[in-house]
């Protein structure tokens, strides 16, 4: 994965403390319990239950419906929830504390003053494979820049502009997770370019997703029209390999709240924190095939200033 930052380790330490601390004022509320052991002993196929101190008497519970069974069962339950949680802060911050990026100010920093070359020659760039995907994905952006750029105009977390506060949301979330992705990153079908809202290189495998935002779908006035025209994208995103509900994304507001960021935020959580399901894997579409569909239609000169992609 490509540190752009370290946010993501970040998120997932606050995260962690916040569970501890959940845990914690758990714990404090089953003091009563902690401490105590469970045995049981199965009778004509029916579990029944003893507990005790260590080096004490058992006392005679009964079945699991027992108050007492269910105390001691929660009492484990969020000492070994704590017990992880404490764990990754520990992983966490020692990442945190201990993490030095390689660019040219570190390596000169750490380099005796006799052996600093005059130029480091890009020696501190990543030249692997998705960094090269994401630098192309990046140079097809600034080809075919978005329309109506005058309309972007609102500003996000990282300096970049986007076209409504919304969209802003969207984007700083996702700018939390460590993603790398691109707003409005074109695509050319039909003799025609579509702008999708966001588009995001999957972290453990270069496979290629869309987030659309619904930002106008519940307005009366233009709601069934503005439908009318999202529906006829996804048919041209699902002929590319962006299937609805697998590797093509939506996001959803209403006029009273505006985005439901909490959705978004599990729905981005199960999508991007693990491996590619078998189906987006099967349907989906990697970087480099979506690079070479996206340049197929540009002069030579100007594809073959694609890093990836291979000019026969």
């Amino acid at each position: 994965m490509i540190y752009k930052d370290i946010s993501f380790i970040e998120k997932v330490l606050a995260e962690q403390k916040h569970l501890k601390s959940k845990c914690v004022h758990k714990l404090d509320s089953l003091q009563e319990y902690k401490g105590q052991l469970l045995n049981v002993n199965y009778v004509k196929g029916h579990p029944y239950y003893s507990a005790h101190f260590p080096g004490e008497e058992k006392n005679y519970l009964g079945r699991e419906t027992h108050p007492d069974v269910l105390g001691i069962r929660e009492c484990r339950l969020y000492e070994t929830i704590l017990s992880l949680a404490e764990g990754n802060i520990e992983a966490a911050e020692y990442f945190l504390s201990h993490f030095i990026p390689v660019s040219n100010e570190e390596v000169v920093k750490a380099l005796p003053k006799h052996y600093i070359p005059s130029t480091l020659n890009g020696a501190t760039e990543c030249s692997d494979a998705r960094t090269l995907l994401l630098k192309d994905l990046q140079h097809l952006k600034d080809i075919c820049p978005s329309p109506h750029p005058e309309s972007l105009q609102i500003s996000t977390i990282d300096g970049s502009f986007v076209r409504s506060r919304s969209e802003s949301l969207v984007y700083n979330l996702l700018g939390s997770y460590g993603l790398d992705f691109f707003h409005e990153l074109p695509i050319y079908r039909d003799s025609r370019y579509f702008y999708p809202d966001f588009t995001i290189l999957h972290p453990f495998e270069p496979i290629l997703y869309i987030i659309e935002h619904l930002g106008l779908w519940f307005k009366d006035d233009i709601g069934e029209k503005y439908s009318s025209s999202f529906y006829q994208k996804t048919l041209i995103y699902e002929e590319m390999g962006f299937s609805p509900g697998v590797t093509l994304l939506l996001s959803f507001e209403n006029s009273k709240s505006g985005p439901d960021l909490e959705s978004l935020a599990k729905l981005i959580e199960q999508t991007f924190g693990r491996v590619p399901t078998a189906q987006a894997r099967k349907i989906g579409i990697t970087a480099e095939d979506f690079l070479k569909s996206q340049t197929a239609h540009l002069p030579m000169d100007v594809r073959k200033s694609f890093a990836t992609i291979s000019i026969k």
